[in-house]
């Protein structure tokens, strides 16, 4: 009985570790499309920065969750909060007539590209993600301005 346990118990390590590979090439090739889909559609921070001083109309939007935000309380000046789970309420609230920026604090801008494909989705083209998000704009020693964040 305990051999038959023992050879039961390596299989399931074995299943265990295979569904565990798969999961994650799973996570690491659906993160390399969403890249793949956006890597020319990124906007530098320098192109940004020349937008707001020449008055170009753009709508900034951050879209860390919550805790990045709580932690890290700067942004962009002017940029609003849009978290992706909100996007479907609020869509209507972001122009479809000039640039509509992203941008996160993330690995590779993924939420800002994830963020994106969903706008594109419910029509609004005019969007790119930030590269390097709001990392590369203080590395630029850009503005940013502190949030008020709701108090619970």
């Amino acid at each position: 009985m305990m051999a038959l346990f023992d050879q039961a118990g390596e299989w399931i390590l074995v299943t265990a570790l295979i569904g565990i590979a798969i999961f994650i090439g799973h996570k690491f090739h659906r993160r390399q499309q969403v890249l793949r889909e956006h890597r020319m559609a990124k906007i530098s921070t320098d192109e940004l920065k020349d937008m707001m001083d020449g008055g170009q109309p753009v709508k900034i939007i951050d879209v860390r969750n919550l805790l990045s935000r709580e932690t890290d309380p700067e942004s962009i000046p002017g940029a609003i909060h849009l978290l992706f789970e909100e996007i479907d309420h609020r869509k209507d609230e972001l122009p479809r007539d000039h640039e509509v920026i992203l941008y996160c604090t993330c690995p590779n801008d993924i939420s800002s590209a994830r963020t994106a494909l969903k706008l594109k989705q419910h029509g609004i083209q005019r969007v790119r993600p930030l590269e390097g998000g709001l990392d590369a704009w203080r590395e630029r020693r850009y503005p940013t301005e502190r949030i008020d964040l709701p108090r619970l």
